[in-house]
């Protein structure tokens, strides 16, 4: 009975750790061989993974909404779609130390603003 408390506590804080820079491994180890109130020490003194993920999949979730409101015609929609994706991919290319990545969201960012550009001279006419 002990030994399936351990392994499930252990499980929990793998999960925890997931989120975490120690990762679900060394939680789930370090909690199966010392304990998991040890386990748990470790996972929750160990430093939350960075927000980037979630800012790169924003802008690309936001550029597909500005993709189906250009398709569906509102031309304004797209361009305030298109504004947003822009400012989570600044963000993102702030936060990103990795050089060979860099220049690739530059350009993608230097794309999204050629798009923004001609739809708005669209409007305009």
């Amino acid at each position: 009975m002990w030994i399936i408390v351990w392994l499930v506590l252990s499980v929990v804080c793998a999960m925890i750790g997931n989120d975490r820079k120690i990762g679900a491994a060394a939680g789930f180890f370090i909690s199966l061989l010392l304990s998991p109130l040890f386990g748990f020490i470790f996972v929750l003194a160990s430093d939350p993974k960075p927000l980037v993920s979630s800012v790169r999949s924003k802008w690309k979730q936001l550029t597909e909404e500005a993709e189906i409101e250009k398709y569906k015609g509102n031309n304004t929609s797209t361009i305030d779609k298109y504004k947003e994706a822009m400012y989570y991919l600044e963000k993102e290319i702030a936060g990103n130390t990795n050089p060979a990545i860099k220049p690739q969201l530059t350009e993608r960012l230097d794309g999204l603003k050629m798009i923004v550009k001609k739809i708005e001279t669209e409007v305009v006419k």
